[in-house]
């Protein structure tokens, strides 16, 4: 459960955000807006204005994206963790979302990160772990599917990336529920 209340914007977007990650969403529906009669096309993105004959749908095991991109100070950290919260309160039944969320930052942002879940989760509810630094090995990839959220930074990843095989590193052995990207 999240300790504040969502401000009316923080919940629109966190509507859409749940919304993809739902196979066969509703909102995706209302990105859409239908050709009128006698034109061209039949349906266009509002969003991206992409332009189709057909609409498009996902099957059940399409992995859906969706992007938050506000300005700094709005509460993207607060919409990550409620998004966290709700998935796991949410789809625990189904095995194929209990995997974790990964939250990768600039290393300067590790202490933010851990200070925000802290603030706005209450105590108990999420389970967060720190991938970085020297004791991120200490970490196992049993460690890592028992938590909700694992924190790390870019600088992290690319030194696994160049110091282990991929196949090895317990940190790319995941299939991540979501992947959150701050400051990138």
């Amino acid at each position: 459960m999240i300790k504040i209340p969502l401000l009316p914007h923080q919940k629109t977007e966190l509507a859409f955000l749940w919304d993809q990650e739902i196979p066969n969403g509703q909102l995706a529906c209302n990105l859409w807006i239908s050709s009128p009669p006698g034109s061209t096309f039949q349906a266009r993105n509002i969003i991206t204005n992409k332009v189709v004959s057909s609409f498009e749908s996902h099957s059940a095991n399409t992995p859906l994206d969706g992007l938050l991109a506000d300005n700094m100070g709005i509460g993207k950290a607060i919409q990550a963790i409620a998004l966290t919260d709700t998935s796991k309160e949410q789809l625990i039944p189904n095995p194929q979302f209990t995997t974790p969320n990964i939250i990768i930052f600039p290393p300067c942002l590790i202490t933010k990160w851990k200070s925000e879940i802290s603030k706005h989760a209450q105590a108990g509810a999420l389970k967060a772990n720190t991938y970085h630094g020297p004791t991120c090995h200490s970490l196992s990839k049993a460690d890592i599917l028992q938590s909700d959220i694992i924190t790390t930074s870019y600088n992290t990843i690319t030194q696994e990336l160049k110091q282990t095989n991929t196949s090895t590193s317990c940190i790319f052995q995941i299939n991540w529920h979501g992947i959150i990207f701050d400051e990138a």
